[in-house]
Parts: C-alpha cells; structure tokens; sequence
C-alpha cells in the first residue's frame, strides 16, 4: 500500500510502529546475542513525549477526557468505542485521515495541539493569574488555560452557589481568594471582558453540552440558531430566528477582537452565514452541530476555513 509520508501524522504513526517493532523483535530473539550496532541503534532512538504520543482505544486519563471535552461527549477519560466513533466523525467532518486515532493533526483541528496561549492585552499578567487560579483550585499550576481548569472552575462554582460558567470573573476571583487581574479568564488562557448578558448567555450555551441535534429544533434538541437565539433569550437579548438574520443584527467584530458572549458565523452549511455558534473565549464556541451540541474551536483545519464573522450584542 502506497502512503503519503508527506502527512506529518502519517509520518509519525509510520515512526511508532517501527519503534514497536524493533521492540517486539528485540523480545523475540533467545540466545543470540545481538549485534552492538544494532543495540546502540535501537537505544538511540528517543521516545516519543507524552504531548506528541497518539490517543487511542484503550488509553485512559486526562489527555482523554479533554479529547472527550472538545468532541462535546461525555469525559469520563476512557477510550472506548463512543469516543472512537466521535473521533472518526470528527475527523470526517473535518477532512483528516478517518481512523479513530488522536494524532497531531487531530489534535490540532480540536484545539488541543498544546500550542502556547495568545498573550492577553495584560501581556504576562493573565497566565500569573491563571496559575493562581490553578493553584486554588488546587490543581497543577501550569498557566494554561484548557479544559482542566475550566472544569476545575466550574465544579468550584457549583459548590459555591456561583453562576456555573467555567469563566473566573470577579465573584469567582473573590470566592478563589485571588486577587489582580479582575477581567475573565477564559479557555485557551485567554483575557476577556465580556459584558453581563454575554456572560449569561454563555452559561446558558454551556448548560446545553452534549444535547442532541435535529433541524428547526428548539430544545431538548437543537439545531445551531435555535440554540443561539435561546442562550441570548436567556440574557435577556432578543434576536432573530435564523442564522442568517441573527448576522444581520448586533455590532460587526473583528476575528482577532472575540470575546465570550459574540455570536461567531460560519459558511459550514453552505454559502454565507449558514451556522452559528456563541462564543466561550477568543478562541472557542459552542454551537449545536449534527453530531450535538458541543464546543469546537473557531480556528483550526476545518472551522477556521469555514469562518465567516462575529457579531456582538
């Protein structure tokens, strides 16, 4: 079979499998001596790190559940074939090679390439306040942002009565005893200062994580305007029906001036304005897809090609 080595996850799949066969071979050999050449060959070669390793059925842990987190499933960080399925349809929507495995370039399309944080307008400041966050939530400290610590957030929220958005505000600053940077942290280690309904609207969206899709649906399913125009609803902003009306409304925003609560486009659906999605940070939003309501990134392989523009409200 022929394979294009050009692929940087074909290519690094191709290196693992040999490294794995050199093993099994080294295991097999009884009573021979190996070569020293040989020895020295097969212990030079590194092993790979533990960001650039493949996820795949069978794994377990936190790199998992935040795989689970970006398909908008349920994180329980195993494995399995649910997660496997969500992968390859990912992966099929997003024009990857379809094989139910978290390789880079996967990773990469759902955010999850561990690439470092845009700097914030407050430069340095943000990932000092992130990692005293981490540190309250007593979770690791590493400045970033992602899916760990906004669960972290949001389970500290709901213990405490507060609005359980994921987004350390200031009531959330207050509560964690954290003191600095006022403005909301949001995903990907971003700085936001979105407004009060933009906040609300956003828990709303989140309280809709994992729901299923269907066309004109309007709740318990959903399909992507009905869900937009409800999580507004619920901050008290009214707006039209579709997709294509709710672009024509709301203040025009740049793609690098997003902030939770914009509603972000995308011409996913055909020409124009065709989905939409309501953004968590500068960097991701959730929007009802045919796979489910989930959160996606509004860059990456397949929806940064797909962006169209930003509204706020």
């Amino acid at each position: 079979m022929e394979r294009d080595l050009a692929s940087v996850e074909l290519w690094e799949r191709s290196l693992e499998r040999s490294r794995r066969r050199r093993a099994q071979s080294k295991h097999r050999v009884t009573g021979v001596q190996v070569s020293a050449a040989l020895l020295a060959a097969t212990v030079a070669v590194p092993s790979a790190p533990a960001a650039a390793q493949e996820l795949e059925r069978g794994n377990t842990g936190d790199d998992v559940r935040a795989v689970q987190r970006a398909l908008g499933i349920v994180a329980d960080g195993v494995f399995g074939p649910v997660t496997r399925r969500a992968v390859r349809d990912f992966q099929a929507r997003s024009g990857l090679v379809v094989d139910g495995i978290v390789g880079p370039a996967t990773k990469r399309a759902l955010g999850l390439a561990g690439a470092p944080a845009p700097a914030s307008p407050r430069g340095s400041s943000n990932a000092a306040t992130v990692m005293a966050i981490q540190r309250a939530l007593g979770i690791s400290a590493d400045g970033v942002y992602g899916p760990i610590t906004r669960q972290a957030v949001r389970d500290f929220q709901r213990s405490r009565g507060l609005l359980v958005d994921g987004i350390a505000g200031p009531a959330t600053l207050g509560a964690l005893g954290v003191s600095g940077n006022t403005q909301g942290s949001s995903g990907s280690g971003s700085v936001s200062a979105p407004s009060g309904s933009g906040m609300s609207a956003v828990g709303a969206a989140q309280s809709k994580l994992g729901a299923p899709y269907e066309l004109g649906g309007e709740g318990p399913a959903w399909d992507c305007s009905g869900l937009t125009q409800w999580a507004m609803a619920q901050a008290g902003v009214t707006i039209p029906r579709t997709s294509f009306d709710q672009f024509n409304v709301g203040t025009p925003v740049a793609r690098e001036n997003i902030q939770a609560g914009d509603l972000v486009f995308f011409d996913a659906n055909g020409p124009g304005a065709s989905h939409v999605g309501i953004a968590t940070s500068a960097t991701t939003v959730i929007s009802a897809t045919t796979h489910g309501v989930r959160e996606h990134p509004i860059g990456g392989d397949y929806w940064g090609r797909h962006f169209h523009g930003a509204r706020r409200f």
